[in-house]
């Protein structure tokens, strides 16, 4: 892929293959750079779904910063969400790579 894929204002960077350090394998990651704010989906400790929000632009809303556990049935509707933006946007490539992964977390 190689290039930067912008959806409006959000920066989205493609899921991870394998858990970090931390455990967590961020799946969905958005930025935004007006205002600086980071939104990811994600799993941990096996298959515990998460939603992280992350206001980074000053300490104005920094209150609003949090993780939220998730049902496997909410990360899904994301990833399939993210996939069809991606389609209406232009980037099949990776939008393949969301559908495939919706498969995998949907059979476990």
């Amino acid at each position: 892929m190689g290039k930067d894929i912008w959806i409006d204002r959000w920066l989205i960077e493609p899921p991870q293959e394998s858990p970090d350090e931390n455990g967590e394998r961020i799946l969905i990651c958005m930025k935004s750079v007006g205002p600086l704010e980071v939104w990811e989906w994600g799993i941990r400790d096996g298959n515990l779904p998460f939603m992280r929000y992350k206001w980074l632009e000053n300490d104005f809303y920094e209150d609003d910063n949090r993780t939220e556990h998730l049902c496997m049935a909410e990360l899904l509707e994301k990833i399939r969400f993210i996939a069809n933006q991606l389609r209406l946007h232009d980037y099949p490539e990776l939008a393949a790579r969301y559908d495939a992964l919706y498969d995998e977390l949907e059979k476990e």
